[in-house]
């Protein structure tokens, strides 16, 4: 978990500024979580879902192409070349904290997935407590 105000030049951060500029949700948000899966080395995917100041959540549109320069930066930094890709990523914001979280997923591809089943619950297990 990191402080979005401290060095600017940390490729975590930009990777959370361009998908903050990327996301689109009903509402202006307060917060956000957005998983993006990899797959080969690549972005193959991404599920977003907003946070309103009210409580309401909803789900979003991050749009791939628009992240993937920073994406690529922070797994470059992340790692070294050689090193095993995660399979996915959990990057959340919360605006009014202005801190921000990225949560590494090594193995397990299903992880964060939504599916029929959970439908209902999956914004809540993703919603951000960045204390």
């Amino acid at each position: 978990m990191s402080d979005a105000g401290t060095q600017a030049q940390d490729p975590s951060i930009e990777l959370v500024r361009a998908i903050a500029q990327a996301i689109e949700g009903p509402f202006d948000w307060a917060a956000w979580s957005v998983v993006v899966r990899l797959a080969g080395g690549r972005m193959s995917g991404t599920t977003a879902w907003i946070y309103g100041a009210d409580g309401a959540s909803a789900p979003a549109v991050c749009r791939p192409s628009r992240i993937i320069p920073a994406l690529d930066a922070y797994l470059a930094w992340r790692y070294p070349a050689g090193e095993a890709l995660p399979v996915q990523l959990l990057v959340q914001l919360d605006r009014t904290s202005g801190r921000f979280g990225i949560e590494l997923e090594d193995h397990d591809a299903n992880r964060w997935q939504v599916t029929p089943a959970n439908i209902d619950d999956i914004a809540e297990e993703l919603r951000p407590s960045l204390a």
